[in-house]
């Protein structure tokens, strides 16, 4: 699940030159071309699982672009039936902008209120999985609900174990001076693991935000990314 606080989604793109308006038009062309360039390349990734573009826009379903690995044999070492295949994503709640990060390009909000979010269904194949990275572009624009933003969540029913087999990738609580971390939160069978991305993220500015895992070891930290940039992980003290 996708689920949002005070937060636009996955909309990728730099801004246009305003020097003038034919410059700025041409210029807003060959970001959105860059960014299809990009897409085209990373959906045919066969380790890529679900890949949201939020090209749609408008309505309430969004397709999962990936278009070699969304069937592959095994995912971490759980073997996947051939016919297995994730759900397209069902937004709830969440409104469309038109103007995303990429000029041309849509993006998602999510008001922070804890009912906005994009819904996975429950796609088997990313069940159980160990080995893992999860990607977004991300512009925080508030605390969101219960001051915890979630961005991608991935976590058992409520008649399940207190710890079954889960995952979150979130927006931590503001700091004393306003700052926000990237935060991630593993289950394991006995603990939880809880990390924070030691990097500052400001309000209402686009980042590009990743975190790798590889949770078959309760010892293993994850790897966090602003920007493309290698962050370090500090254990969550809550």
């Amino acid at each position: 699940m996708l689920k949002g606080s005070s937060i636009c989604l996955l909309a990728m793109v730099l801004a246009a030159s305003s020097t003038s308006r034919c410059v700025g038009e041409n210029a807003a062309k060959g970001e959105l071309a860059k960014w299809q360039a990009h897409r085209d390349r990373l959906k045919t990734d066969p380790s890529l699982i679900v890949y949201y573009t939020f090209e749609e826009g408008e309505g309430s379903k969004l397709m999962n672009r990936a278009t070699t690995g969304s069937k592959p044999a095994s995912v971490g070492g759980i073997a996947i039936e051939e016919t297995t295949s994730p759900t397209d994503g069902d937004v709830r709640e969440a409104k469309w902008e038109p103007k995303g990060r990429v000029p041309g390009k849509a993006c998602l909000y999510f008001d922070g209120k804890g009912t906005a979010r994009v819904v996975c269904g429950k796609p088997s194949v990313i069940n159980n999985l160990k080995q893992k990275t999860l990607v977004a572009w991300i512009k925080v624009m508030g605390k969101g609900f219960s001051g915890n933003g979630r961005i991608l969540c991935k976590t058992g029913t409520e008649t399940e174990a207190a710890y079954s087999p889960g995952w979150c990738f979130s927006i931590s609580t503001p700091d004393e001076n306003g700052k926000f971390r990237v935060c991630y939160l593993q289950n394991f069978s006995e603990h939880v693991g809880d990390w924070m991305c030691d990097a500052d993220l400001d309000l209402n500015k686009w980042y590009h935000v990743a975190v790798t895992h590889d949770s078959a070891s309760a010892g293993n930290q994850p790897a966090f990314f602003i920007n493309g940039e290698s962050q370090r992980a500090i254990v969550n003290q809550g």
